[in-house]
């Protein structure tokens, strides 16, 4: 069985998917007065984050599997190629999202909580994959892999 230790290592490993979970990866920084209150809901910004969640959601079920995949340290760290590494991911998919969205039952109503559900989707995505490993030089191999954000949001977005 797998220390909690080591599932630790895994974890704080696991790429950041905040720069891509919402259309925008550039927002406006508004004015102090404004940030310390953000005013009344619109239409317009309950669509933007209805559509947001949508979107992520679509996305991971689609490319999920890419997100790792497509990143060669996480390849070297788990020795496979990128077609092995789609074999062993995409089967571990559906179980991740079905966890992912009982977890999230809800709509997802703002940046923290698109990311907090890309980051509870890449977690369970890490660790099943893990599980077979040995997971003390897979944890120390990850914790030193620089995840490549241009192509996590090509990934993504294929």
């Amino acid at each position: 069985m797998i220390k909690f230790l080591h599932w630790i290592l895994l974890a704080s490993a696991i790429p950041t998917m905040g720069a891509c979970s919402t259309p925008s990866s550039n927002p406006v920084t508004p004015p102090k007065s404004a940030a310390a209150s953000p005013g009344p809901s619109t239409p317009a910004r309950e669509y933007a984050m209805e559509f947001a969640d949508e979107f992520t959601r679509a996305k991971l079920k689609k490319n999920g599997e890419y997100l790792f995949c497509d990143q060669a340290g996480y390849l070297t760290c788990f020795q496979v190629t990128r077609e092995q590494c789609l074999q062993e991911l995409t089967p571990l998919k559906n179980n991740c999202l079905d966890r992912s969205n009982k977890k999230f039952p809800d709509r997802l109503t703002n940046e923290k909580e698109i990311d907090r559900y890309a980051t509870y989707f890449s977690v369970c995505m890490m660790l099943q994959h893990s599980a077979a490993k040995d997971t003390r030089e897979l944890g120390a191999c990850l914790k030193n892999v620089e995840w490549d954000k241009a192509q996590r949001d090509r990934s993504l977005l294929q």
